[in-house]
């Protein structure tokens, strides 16, 4: 009997306990939903925010207050995102975040690391994260900056790019991507150290860029002996959109590497150079299948031009030349919903059975 009274006993308290917790769960959704709504009204109001609705959220907790601004913070921009400053330097929330930084818990100097684009961008706060000793802050603060920042702190970005451990070469290679234009001249300087450890990953990063002034940093390495840097050259290429661009990419073409030829005919495709249809045609019969695959998909994107070379290649001596061009013409007729092409096959049936 007692042992009944006790589990029922045990019974009711999980699942009062599990109530209790569904409503203070509940309750803290509410109140985070109500902060929110008043900090967005804030945010989008036609003048800034007045000391006396500063005061109103004086007893709203600051861990509330600072994690709606971050997150609010990413979906606005323009006057919005400076209001969204504003409010934190109001509700004094930089000095927490500054308190954070300087934790000897290194967990706690991610999470300033994460709210990096809540301070202004000259804040010696970021200089002292991105040359944080663990790497793992180091990476958020990279990922953290606005583009002010970044180019502010752009030496210390490269510093990153040089680093051994992944989270923060990957970092710093995202922000240098989405960086402005006005920063490529750092970029293209860096790339001109060869002492550099994260030369290969900056080429990365220009080869991402869709910038003119990325071309010559490329055209530099065209007759690198590594071929993953050629296929970055043709990478970067197809995001260049001009003739000269098109000239290089005709003798990437012919490269002896078949990741080289394959991301340049994918290039060729990206820019529409009409003028290498015949030499994407020759590369439907390359020995490697990449290189065939990319150029049809290729001659597929220069329209009635690359149409008629795959039509062409349907009667072509070489069996894997015919194979892709019936695949990608086949492809396409699926896509622009029209019957599919006939191959020299097919015809000879069709005429077989006239003559009969």
């Amino acid at each position: 009997m007692v042992l009944v009274v006790a589990n029922v006993a045990a019974a009711g308290t999980f699942v009062l306990g599990g109530d209790i917790r569904d409503f203070l769960r509940k309750r803290r959704e509410q109140r985070l939903d109500q902060v929110q709504r008043q900090l967005v009204a804030l945010l989008m109001a036609a003048t800034p925010p007045t000391p006396a609705q500063v005061r109103a959220h004086h007893n709203t907790p600051r861990r509330l207050l600072l994690g709606s601004l971050q997150s609010l913070a990413y979906d606005v921009e323009g006057t919005a995102f400076d209001r969204a400053l504003q409010l934190v330097d109001a509700f004094g929330l930089d000095r927490d975040i500054r308190r954070l930084s300087r934790s000897r818990k290194w967990r706690k100097r991610m999470r300033a690391s994460q709210l990096l684009h809540l301070l202004p961008a000259s804040s010696s706060v970021q200089r002292t994260l991105l040359r944080d000793s663990h790497p793992m802050v180091r990476a958020y603060a990279v990922a953290g900056l606005t583009s002010d920042a970044l180019h502010r702190w752009y030496d210390l970005v490269l510093v990153a790019l040089d680093s051994p451990e992944r989270p923060v070469h990957q970092a710093a290679q995202s922000a240098l991507i989405r960086s402005e234009p006005k920063s490529l001249h750092l970029l293209e300087a860096y790339l001109g150290d060869q002492s550099r450890a994260g030369t290969q990953r900056a080429l990365e990063v220009a080869s991402r860029i869709p910038d003119p002034g990325i071309q010559a940093m490329l055209n530099a390495r065209l007759g690198a002996a590594d071929a993953s840097t050629r296929v970055l050259v043709a990478r970067g290429l197809g995001l260049s959109a001009t003739r000269a661009a098109g000239q290089i990419l005709g003798i990437l073409l012919t490269d002896d590497s078949e990741a080289v030829r394959a991301q340049a005919a994918i290039s060729t495709g990206y820019i529409g150079a009409t003028s290498h249809a015949p030499t994407l045609g020759a590369l439907l019969g390359d020995r490697s299948w990449d290189v065939r695959r990319s150029a049809g998909l290729a001659l597929d994107q220069l329209g009635p031009v690359g149409t008629l070379v795959l039509r062409r290649s349907l009667t072509a001596d070489d069996p894997f030349a015919r194979d892709m061009a019936r695949q990608v013409l086949h492809a396409a007729a699926v896509r622009l919903r029209q019957p599919p092409p006939l191959d020299a096959e097919d015809l000879f049936e069709l005429d077989a059975e006239a003559v009969a």
